[in-house]
């Protein structure tokens, strides 16, 4: 674009002639700056200094090896997800299959999150969406897209391998029990472990996190930490499954010869119901915590009104569930509660419809689909618990998709706002805006556009594709769906 005769003649007499072009005072603090870490923090080693200083690109390629054991690791997946197929529907595990399928399917939820959160991650990187400024993650260490997806589908082959032993067992002389608390185990051990292996910075990152949601309330919340509390949200079944977990094998199974019954299912307790409350509460503490410390009524208040609506939602489910418990299947669809369950989902299912056309009509129809579970699960048409794991998961993929809209929400904000203190990767500009950019650079007041004309947000960003023109600056296109890098006051552009 720069190389056309207005381009050449709007930058030669808007751009090289700014003070932020011909001022070398920029030039200068990086010279003292990288003095100042060679002979202060590296004892005069400049290479390790500029090693310290220089930032990876954010569309650095991986490594061959990394995507081989990616592709090797699915290609296991599928194979063991159709052995787990075929011998379910041979070996008799009747007595036991539904406290399996309900630990199991936890596990297999957070995994596939995690392998779905590995493509949002390809295609924020792929549109140019910076998520690694967004997280404020260091941008020398953090986990690729390929390197999510590698790791997500290791732990699916290893949750299959355990299914499998679990079919197995009684050929190969183990409790079937044993095999998802081995599971478990090895995944908690694999977050928390101290030990500098198996992505040490990204685990210590999440449970820091996980930390500041857990006392929400009491930290400034920043961008990842609402956003993984709302990826929590779409989680509870994960919660939910994990307290079953920690009450089957306290209670249930026979470790010193009594058996206390099947407790973990019950909701008289009043157990299960906080577990559902607490990824709602998160939210709901954070956005409090967000209004104490900008004192804005609208998003926080609302969105915290938003995330209040879920208490309703599980204090009526739970009444209805304790007075069927309590009182008999015949108070089952016919309880006062049941419907007030049904009046308070609807409201809370009902905020919060955003994005594209498809991804709103995507959006309502998932959100929705509780229906199913008050009309047929509670009718005992179908198996609540294999209701349950399909909405799980589609729930998961819902949260998916509102990833990319949240994601890029941020980013465009980030830009229009100027709130990015680092470089931003931005794809190319679209072609259709080619034209409006030419009309802008020979319009004399064209420097002014973004305060006159707000219909064009989608330029909003443009601005950023000078800054090549700047020495030291390093920023990336797309050019036939590569990085290029562009560095050290580059002036060559490649006309789109």
């Amino acid at each position: 674009m720069m190389q056309t005769t207005h381009g050449a003649e709007w930058r030669q007499a808007h751009v090289e002639s700014s003070p932020f072009y011909t001022n070398k005072e920029v030039d200068h603090l990086i010279k003292d700056v990288e003095q100042s870490v060679t002979s202060e923090l590296e004892g005069g080693d400049r290479s390790k200094a500029m090693k310290r200083l220089r930032v990876p690109p954010l569309g650095d390629e991986q490594h061959p090896w990394t995507n081989f054991k990616m592709g090797l690791f699915i290609g296991m997946f599928v194979v063991l997800v159709i052995v787990i197929i075929i011998s379910a529907n041979f070996i008799d595990h009747s007595s036991d299959w539904e406290p399996a399928l309900q630990m199991y399917r936890g596990m297999f939820l957070v995994i596939f999150d995690l392998f779905l959160l590995g493509v949002n991650t390809y295609g924020w990187r792929s549109s140019g969406v910076n998520h690694v400024l967004i997280f404020e993650i260091d941008p020398r260490n953090h986990l690729s897209h390929a390197q999510l997806l590698e790791l997500a589908s290791f732990l699916a082959v290893m949750w299959a391998l355990s299914v499998i032993s679990y079919l197995y067992c009684e050929f190969i002389g183990i409790p079937p029990m044993a095999m998802p608390l081995s599971f478990a185990t090895f995944l908690i051990v694999a977050l928390i472990n101290p030990f500098k292996f198996f992505y040490y910075r990204a685990r210590m990152w999440l449970l820091r996190i996980l930390f500041r949601i857990f006392t929400a309330p009491f930290h400034h919340v920043g961008f990842a930490d609402f956003w993984l509390a709302d990826q929590l949200n779409s989680l509870v079944t994960v919660l939910l499954d994990l307290e079953f977990l920690i009450c089957f094998y306290a209670f249930q199974v026979e470790w010193l010869g009594t058996n206390s019954g099947n407790v973990c299912n019950q909701h008289k307790f009043g157990v299960r119901a906080i577990v559902a409350c607490l990824p709602a509460w998160f939210r709901f503490a954070q956005c409090l915590r967000r209004y104490r410390d900008t004192k804005l009524i609208f998003p926080h208040i609302v969105n915290a009104g938003k995330y209040s609506t879920t208490f309703f939602v599980v204090l009526f489910s739970t009444l209805y569930k304790v007075h069927v418990e309590l009182y008999g299947a015949q108070y089952r669809q016919a309880s006062v509660f049941f419907y007030l369950w049904i009046a308070a989902a609807v409201i809370s299912s009902s905020t919060g419809l955003n994005g594209s056309f498809f991804a709103m009509a995507e959006d309502l129809v998932l959100r929705f689909l509780w229906t199913l579970t008050v009309s047929v699960a509670e009718g005992l048409l179908y198996n609540s618990h294999i209701l349950s794991t399909l909405f799980s998961c589609l729930e998961v993929f819902r949260r998916f998709v509102w990833n990319f809209f949240r994601l890029e929400n941020e980013h465009l904000n980030n830009c229009g706002q100027f709130r990015a203190v680092r470089d931003i990767s931005i794809g190319p500009i679209d072609s259709n805006y080619e034209q409006q950019l030419l009309d802008i650079m020979d319009d004399e007041n064209g420097t002014d556009w973004r305060l006159n004309d707000k219909r064009r947000r989608g330029l909003r960003c443009t601005w950023l594709w000078l800054k090549p023109l700047v020495h030291k600056v390093r920023m990336f296109i797309d050019d036939d769906d590569e990085r290029v890098p562009l560095v050290n006051g580059s002036k060559q552009l490649k006309r789109i």
